[in-house]
């Protein structure tokens, strides 16, 4: 018994190192999901002077600086996200605040 302890206590760090190695994604999701950069409905290229976007609840992206890209779908809760929060590490430099716009219902704004 002493022996497997250790062992799974070992296993379970490496799935968690595993599972959050791409994107810093949040434990709770209150800001989206992660997604394949393909699956983005549109792209947002994040210049020396963007500092905010806009999208809609729901809304898949894909986010190009340089020749770095990821995908996010935003479906939290949140109606203001720092992508810094979510990007993977060293993507961005600088906070960039994506605004996410909702209807009442909580769906896509068309």
């Amino acid at each position: 018994m002493n022996k497997t302890v250790p062992a799974m206590a070992l296993a379970i760090f490496a799935l968690g190192s595993t599972l959050t190695a791409s994107h810093a994604q949040p434990a709770d999701f209150r800001f989206g999901t992660a997604i394949e950069a393909a699956q983005a409905e549109r792209s947002i290229t994040i210049g020396a002077d963007t500092r905010w976007a806009n999208v809609k609840q729901g809304e898949a992206i894909r986010f190009v600086s340089g020749q770095a890209s990821f995908g996010w779908r935003f479906d939290g809760s949140r109606s203001a996200v720092d992508l810094m929060q979510v990007a993977p590490a060293g993507f961005v430099d600088r906070p960039f605040t994506v605004y996410v716009a909702r209807t009442h219902q909580g769906r896509s704004a068309n």
